[in-house]
């Protein structure tokens, strides 16, 4: 039987408080879902430009002091693995406790790179719904403390419904799941500000191509194609200037620095995140994406529905949602000559290029609509029985646990065969020292008979001398006398 919720509450977990892409998406989601009568909440891990975003929206918002995450880049997995293990359950009390105060009625985790949110669910009984927003491995080189797979199975498992950003992600994530009713393909719908949305399409106007490309400066963005790209257009003596916005990786930055020629370096603008991306994105004729594996592409639907055209890299996410050739350009990946072409294009076939800004612009305007991004989880709602709302089984606790478990027993058994080897090394200790104790009884022996035997000389030498004074005095008498019988003969 269907269940029914009045103005049902869900409490959304965020990986980060920080406003990039994945929370602007989360963002519209709860957006989205409020015009439609559901109270939205979220939970994320301290004070940040995100929590400002959504309290601005009215969203109920609580802050923890820290969500472990259970994976990342090889570089700190180790870090990560003992971080997550020795801290998830000192942090999860606290957590459940503020979720308490909030008093929803489903848990949405907007994340796979932590399962807190499920863990939250788990302990107080509710339903659990997951987004699947990212390949993970693919797009972000993660690696999995506790295992891809398995961590992926287990929220799978717990989760009442899964909603994938797109199809090839939920292939590729859950791939041995992919005919379960559990997950339904949910593309996300973006919005920008209301100002730019009434602007005419205006291609190319400009003497200099600003060509721009948004998204942390990180190899799987792939920002080293549009660079490449780029060099071929100057070498061309197209006018052009690219701008590369994002945080940095440093040493990737370095990388893609060094692919510069010095002639050049006027031409490629290094700018940081921008919390509202939209005056700069605005700004360029050319937005482009060359990401390696991207799950849904934020930026080139913020592009079409600011009226510029797109050229991405034609595989994933972004291949399944565009059409090359209708809604922008495709190039094919890693290929920079082939990109360089597709920029080309863009530039001298102005015609084309208009045709295709306005398809894309009607087709993202009205296939992404707040009422296709919001449907999916209010039929999700409305279609749970009353046996996913009283739930008992702890996938990812059990799960967790009995990792938490292993790495303490294994702590254990080594601690265990510490102190076995400590033993060993004081017992071994003792046997030195009880050897020098008997060679120094020895020596205190020894040293007792050569005193004794310094004691009988002595005794014998005072013996020897008292002789001697004795028969001095003999001596002297024998001389007195003599000498008193020498002076009567006189």
């Amino acid at each position: 039987m269907a269940i029914s919720m009045d103005k049902p509450h869900i409490c959304f977990f965020s990986h980060s408080s920080l406003l990039g892409g994945a929370e602007r998406s989360l963002l519209d989601m709860m957006i989205s879902l409020s015009s439609f009568g559901i109270k939205c909440s979220v939970v994320m891990a301290g004070d940040g430009a995100y929590k400002d975003a959504c309290e601005e929206k009215g969203i109920d918002v609580k802050t923890v002091s820290h969500m472990p995450w259970w994976c990342d880049t090889e570089n700190n997995i180790n870090k990560v693995y003992n971080d997550f293990l020795m801290s998830i359950f000192d942090y999860l009390d606290e957590i459940v406790d503020t979720v308490k105060e909030l008093s929803p009625d489903i848990i949405f985790t907007q994340t796979i790179v932590n399962p807190i949110g499920a863990m939250v669910a788990e302990k107080l009984h509710l339903p659990h719904f997951w987004a699947l927003r990212e390949y993970g491995e693919l797009d972000h080189d993660l690696i999995f403390a506790l295992g891809y797979r398995d961590s992926m199975d287990m929220m799978f498992k717990t989760s009442n419904h899964i909603f994938s950003v797109t199809k090839s992600v939920a292939q590729t994530v859950l791939d041995k799941y992919n005919n379960s009713k559990k997950i339904t393909v949910n593309y996300s719908s973006i919005s920008v500000p209301e100002k730019y949305i009434n602007n005419d399409i205006n291609i190319l106007q400009n003497e200099v191509v600003n060509i721009g490309i948004f998204g942390s400066v990180v190899e799987g963005k792939n920002q080293k194609d549009i660079i490449k790209a780029c060099l071929i257009l100057l070498e061309k003596k197209y006018q052009i200037r690219l701008h590369i916005v994002g945080n940095k990786n440093l040493e990737y930055f370095d990388e893609l620095n060094s692919i510069i020629d010095d002639g050049y370096q006027d031409s490629f603008i290094w700018e940081e995140n921008q919390l509202d991306p939209y005056p700069l994105m605005y700004k360029m004729d050319i937005i482009v994406s060359c990401a390696r594996s991207e799950a849904l592409g934020r930026t080139l639907f913020e592009a079409v529905l600011l009226k510029k055209p797109i050229i991405y890299s034609n595989v994933a996410g972004s291949k399944e949602v565009f059409i090359s050739g209708e809604h922008g350009l495709g190039y094919e990946l890693y290929n920079s000559i082939d990109l360089s072409k597709k920029i080309i294009d863009t530039i001298e076939n102005k015609n084309a290029t208009y045709n295709r800004v306005q398809q894309a612009f009607e087709y993202v305007s009205h296939t992404f609509t707040s009422f296709t991004y919001a449907q999916p989880i209010i039929s999700a709602i409305t279609n749970m029985k009353n046996d996913d709302i009283i739930r008992e089984n702890k996938y990812v606790t059990e799960f967790v646990m009995e990792k938490v478990i292993a790495q303490h027993g294994q702590k254990i058994v080594d601690f265990e065969n510490k102190i076995i080897e400590l033993n060993g090394v004081i017992d071994h200790k003792k046997n030195e020292l009880n050897l020098k104790e008997q060679q120094l009884q020895d020596k205190v022996q020894e040293l007792h008979k050569k005193e004794q035997q310094l004691k009988e000389k002595d005794q014998q030498l005072h013996q020897i001398n008292k002789n001697l004074q004795d028969q001095l005095k003999i001596n002297q008498d024998q001389q007195l006398f003599i000498n008193e019988l020498m002076g009567s003969l006189s």
